[in-house]
Formats: structure tokens, C-alpha cells, sequence
């Protein structure tokens, strides 16, 4: 299932990477609009497709962590059941953040020494990736406190990062600091704002390149990390290419993402997302509303739970619900009359997210 997992793999490695040019602020005016797309009896696997490959996605992938402690991937899974795992925009986003705040917070001597010498400076250091590449990281003390405190800024720069053999990032990253709820070694909470550059994350034979800005909420101790994101005035695009799936998503101002990882056992991760995008696949615009966040079990290749509405041009909408880690059920209106025509359409979850 790499095209998945590339998919929001990457994007989410975009959403940090490109926050390190951009100081948080949007990067000038969103693209047009596409229409919306009509969701009929023709289009309806692949608008549920789109949907799920570009919207949902929920994934056990805790990619590019910079410590073992949470390495759930390599730490539990086979290289065989890792490579079909999915991934998402939302998980790698989560595992770039989680790495930016384990230099910053957990093992803030790594680049902050230079600051402390020279005052009010920029601390940076390099790190050697795990397989090959470097990344370089900042941390701009705005405010000289030697702590994390609004307005600071992460700064995250990879040239050919490989935490894994399969796993490639370019680009940087910059987090902005809004507000600091907590830092130390357990507990990690703040808000801020990210925007993505020139970010491109390989996974496989998969590649994804993305551009716009996020509103981030981050929360994240040793059994639990939370993510929430908003989409920014400037939009989010993303470009995915891959074997057996390509797209260009578009995703529109104000869209949100929720995802959870729960790292106690049986390991889980929850997501949801709520808001509008479009799809080249599908020609249009569809807007997605979360009824129950998706569920995943971290040892399972798909979600097992959860339901989204999809809606297009003139209410038409879908109904897709997860029965559970192997099949998907499917139910079309059409008409957009509030009406699921039956019977419904039941689809094996490889059908609508190949691996």
C-alpha cells in the first residue's frame, strides 16, 4: 500500500518542512477553487478513493523519529508488513514535529551551546540520519530564555535524509511558536503555525511534493501524541506519484485534520478530517465530514472503524463506512435527496487503497 502511505507521508513532512522559510505567516493567495465534482454511479469508486487516499489515510507510521522510544514501525512490525503499512500527510507531519521537539525539548544541547555563547544568536547543529544524509537543525530564542517560549522558531533543514532504506526527505522546516502549554522530556504541548516550502518526502517508489501553510495544536506525552491541524488562508497543495496511484490534491482554507496516536498496547492511531479539497482524479471538489474518526490498530495494514461523508456538485453524496480492516462499504445519493440508494456497493479495503 505504498501509494497511500506516500501520500500522506510526504504531505505531512511538507506541512513541517515548509514552515521553516515562512515564519508561520500564509504564502499569498489560494488558487481558485475547482468546481464541484457530481458523485454518481459512474464516478462513485473513484470520488471514495479520492477521498480515502487523499483525506483519511490513517496510518500506524511513526516515520523519521529522531529516538527509538517511539519507533513503533521497526520496533513491532516486519520489513514485509512495514513496507505495505499506509502512511499519511497527518502521520509524517506528526513525526516531523515530534523530531523538531526532541531536539528542542528533549535534547536541547545538541544546538543550542553556539546560542549560549554568542547571546541572542541562532544555536544550529547537524545530525547524522540514521542510514545516510544529514539534517540541520536551529533554534531561534527569540526572547534569549534558553527555554521554548512563543515566538521561537524550529528550524529543520534535510539533505537526503534516510532514517530507513525505503525513506527519503529534502527540504526544511520551520515551526513558529504561538503559545507553550508545557516542554519537558514527558510532556510536550504548544501551538503554532507552519508553512510548507519545497518539501518533497520519497517512501518506496512513491513521492510526494507539497506547498501551502497549517495552523498546528500538538500534544504529546510517552503513551499519547495528538496532532490537529487547520488549513491556512494560502491553501495546502500536494503532488503524489506513485506506481499505482497519482494525484494533485488541493486542500482548501479551513480544512482540518485530528489525529491520535495512542503508543500503549494494542498500539492505535485515530483520524478525521473535515473540510474540502480537490483531486485531479476526480476532476473536481468534494467536501469530507468525519461521523466516526477512523481507526487503526498499529499491526493491521487498514483501519478497522470509522465513517465519512462525502459530498459533491448539487448535494450528491457519499456514504463510506469501514466494516473493518479488510472491507469498506460503499452507499451513493445521487440526487442528494438525504436517500443511500441500495443495495450498497462493498469493496475490499486493496480496492480502494492498492498496495
Amino acid at each position: 500500500m505504498n501509494s497511500v502511505r506516500s501520500l500522506f507521508a510526504a504531505a505531512a513532512a511538507t506541512v513541517v518542512l515548509a514552515a521553516c522559510g515562512g515564519g508561520g505567516s500564509d504564502a499569498g493567495a489560494p488558487p481558485p477553487p475547482a468546481a464541484p465534482v457530481a458523485i454518481t454511479h459512474a464516478n462513485q469508486e473513484i470520488v471514495a478513493r479520492a477521498a480515502l487516499n487523499g483525506g483519511m489515510a490513517p496510518t500506524r507510521s511513526q516515520v523519521l523519529r529522531v529516538d527509538g522510544r517511539a519507533g513503533i514501525q521497526s520496533a513491532q512490525a516486519s520489513s514485509a508488513s512495514r513496507a505495505a503499512s499506509p502512511a499519511s500527510v497527518h502521520a509524517a507531519l506528526l513525526s516531523l514535529t515530534q523530531r523538531a521537539l526532541d531536539f528542542a525539548v528533549v535534547d536541547p544541547k545538541r544546538f543550542r551551546a553556539d546560542a549560549r555563547v554568542r547571546r541572542l544568536a541562532v544555536g544550529r547543529a547537524t545530525e547524522d540520519c540514521s542510514v545516510s544524509g544529514t539534517v540541520t537543525v536551529s533554534f531561534d530564542d527569540r526572547d534569549d530564555s534558553q527555554s521554548l517560549t512563543a515566538d521561537d522558531r524550529i528550524g529543520l533543514d534535510f539533505s537526503d535524509c534516510r532514517e530507513a532504506d525505503d525513506e527519503r526527505v529534502d527540504g526544511s522546516v520551520l515551526f513558529t511558536i504561538a503559545n507553550v502549554m508545557e516542554a519537558t522530556e514527558l510532556r510536550q504541548e504548544f501551538t503554532g503555525s507552519m508553512v510548507f516550502q519545497d518539501v518533497e518526502m520519497s517512501f518506496g517508489d512513491a513521492t510526494t511534493r507539497i506547498d501551502g501553510s497549517v495552523s498546528v495544536a500538538y500534544l504529546s506525552t510517552p503513551t499519547l501524541t495528538q496532532l490537529n491541524l487547520t488549513v491556512g488562508s494560502s491553501a495546502l497543495a500536494a503532488t503524489v506519484s506513485a506506481p499505482q496511484y497519482s494525484d494533485t490534491i488541493s486542500y482548501r482554507p479551513g480544512l482540518t485534520i485530528a489525529s491520535a496516536e495512542h503508543l500503549t498496547e494494542p498500539a492505535s492511531s485515530t483520524a478525521s478530517i473535515d473540510g474540502s479539497f480537490s483531486a485531479s482524479t476526480i476532476g473536481g471538489l468534494i467536501t469530507l465530514t468525519t461521523l466516526q474518526p477512523l481507526a487503526q490498530l498499529h499491526s493491521d495494514v487498514y483501519p478497522n472503524a470509522g465513517q465519512i461523508r462525502v459530498v459533491g456538485a448539487a448535494s450528491s453524496a457519499l456514504r463510506i463506512t469501514v466494516l473493518d480492516s479488510e472491507r469498506v462499504r460503499i452507499e451513493l445519493d445521487a440526487d442528494g435527496d438525504g436517500t443511500y440508494a441500495t443495495p450498497p456497493l462493498e469493496l475490499a479495503w486493496s480496492t480502494l487503497a492498492p498496495e
